[in-house]
């Protein structure tokens, strides 16, 4: 049974994931991406983006609370169902986007969270695949148990990487 080999293996599916595979992708690379949840990150899916959409209903509500004196004489209300089927409205949409993009830009993407076998080697799926590089991108701030499972290990931090 041959292995499937990618260029680069990206786990997670989140903007700096994203940014990696299409860049790589771009620049003529085998690229693979895999997420064990809905593409699109935490961010967009569970995070930054619904949260800015329920915080500006409730700023909306304070705004409006401290203008009686300029005119305003009632203060907003909030229709929770309605603003929580907005919301879903909105991030539902992320990881259909975010798979069609990936796809377009020639990424084969995996459902799963893949586990490392050796250097080089990895299972996701029931496949097993190489890659030269393998790139994890499942959040902001690298995990101290990275440096006990996987060695030697060159991590780069967003602040160091030069565009």
């Amino acid at each position: 049974m041959g292995f499937e080999h990618y260029d680069i293996f990206v786990i997670g599916t989140g903007s700096a994931g994203r940014q990696v595979a299409t860049r790589c992708a771009k620049a003529g690379m085998k690229v693979a991406i895999a997420d064990n949840r809905e593409y699109g990150g935490t961010c967009a899916n569970r995070g930054c983006d619904p949260k800015k959409v329920l915080l500006n209903a409730s700023e909306i509500i304070a705004r409006t609370s401290h203008m009686a004196e300029v005119g305003v004489t009632e203060v907003a209300t909030i229709n929770w169902q309605a603003l929580q089927k907005f919301k879903e409205k909105f991030v539902s949409a992320m990881p259909v986007k975010t798979e069609d993009s990936l796809e377009q830009a020639g990424i084969t993407m995996y459902h799963q969270s893949p586990e490392f076998i050796e250097e080089g080697l990895l299972i996701v799926e029931g496949k097993k695949v190489t890659a030269d590089k393998v790139v994890i991108a499942t959040a902001f701030v690298v995990n101290n148990f990275c440096n006990i499972l996987i060695s030697p290990v060159n991590f780069f931090k967003s602040n160091t990487i030069k565009h």
